[in-house]
């Protein structure tokens, strides 16, 4: 029957290669499962859980060599404890609530419904197709969507890759990147010191740059092209689908012989002491009538900076 055929596709890793994807499969279809995975029923126990488009999602961890056995190590219950005690929020405007795995490697961020909205009817599609065909680029893996059901409460969250896959206490600095100077720096005073434990800007990055601290990305001129190349390719396919706000988050890592296998095919500077992290982030926000109305009052009220930092000059 359909219910068959439906878990006879997810759980045999349909469509196999040149199989197209069904309708269905990209459609906002609710799967109501015993958990979605064992891995996160076994920290959302006693809940209703809900996961959506298992099938596209399913074939983008195999694209990018996830199986249930590096997912169960992840999200093992034991070793996740104190991480899920101790829940951040977000640097950013949203203040979204979000979950790191003990490892490092995942990351777990409650999500508003407009969203999940987003994601599930304009991008999954295309996002999905735009994963498949290209073999390099910088927009962030989004590995499932689901929503969990508490009480009379539901909460939205996506499961993500971590750009950064490494403890925090290894990074040199971190800088989210729009390529503008309008309203992109912090609003606290830091040190050199405490920069380090903060999610940066982009007119901190110039700061510091014209400081002498290491953040400038020292890579060869062959490198840079093939960056550029690659973060134009991904901002052309997102302006395409609509969404604004996105960033390119940076994380600069001082390499150290043991990182060796975390740093692998990562980007490194010219002389090897550093290596780069890189991923476009945020890309679930559509270019509406809202957003469209926050924009014509923000032009109203204050004075934009029209001078905007591309990338090209903030990075290289």
């Amino acid at each position: 029957d359909e219910n068959a055929y439906k878990t006879e596709r997810y759980h045999n890793l349909y469509p196999k290669p040149g199989e197209p994807f069904t309708y269905e499969d990209f459609t906002r279809g609710q799967f109501l499962k015993k958990g979605m995975t064992e891995f996160i029923s076994s920290l959302l126990t006693k809940n209703i859980l809900v996961e959506y488009n298992p099938i596209v999602f399913h074939n983008i961890r195999i694209i990018n060599k996830i199986n249930k056995e590096a997912l169960q190590r992840s999200f093992n219950l034991t070793e996740n404890m104190d991480n899920l005690t101790q829940m951040s929020k977000s640097e950013g405007k949203s203040g979204s609530l979000f979950f790191i795995t003990h490892d490092h490697k995942f990351f777990i961020k409650i999500i508003p419904e407009r969203e999940l909205d987003s994601l599930l009817n304009n991008i999954i599609k295309n996002y999905y197709n735009y994963i498949a065909e290209k073999n390099v680029t910088y927009l962030l893996k989004i590995y499932f969507a689901f929503t969990l059901t508490v009480g009379l409460t539901k909460v939205h969250a996506i499961v993500m890759e971590n750009v950064a896959p490494i403890s925090s206490s290894k990074i040199v600095y971190k800088f989210d990147l729009k390529g503008s100077r309008d309203g992109r720096i912090t609003k606290h005073i830091f040190t050199s010191k405490s920069a380090k434990f903060k999610t940066l800007k982009d007119l901190d990055y110039i700061d510091l740059k014209k400081s002498g601290s290491n953040v400038s990305v020292s890579i060869k001129q062959k490198e840079s092209f093939s960056i550029l190349t690659t973060l134009w390719n991904d901002v052309n396919f997102l302006s395409k689908a609509n969404v604004m706000d996105y960033s390119l988050f940076l994380a600069i890592v001082k390499y150290e012989p043991h990182l060796e296998q975390i740093c692998q095919g990562k980007l490194r500077s010219q002389n090897g002491d550093y290596v780069y992290f890189m991923g476009i982030i945020d890309f679930l926000t559509e270019y509406d009538l809202r957003k469209l109305i926050t924009q014509l009052t923000s032009m109203a009220t204050q004075k934009l900076d029209q001078e905007k930092v591309k990338f090209k000059y903030i990075l290289f």
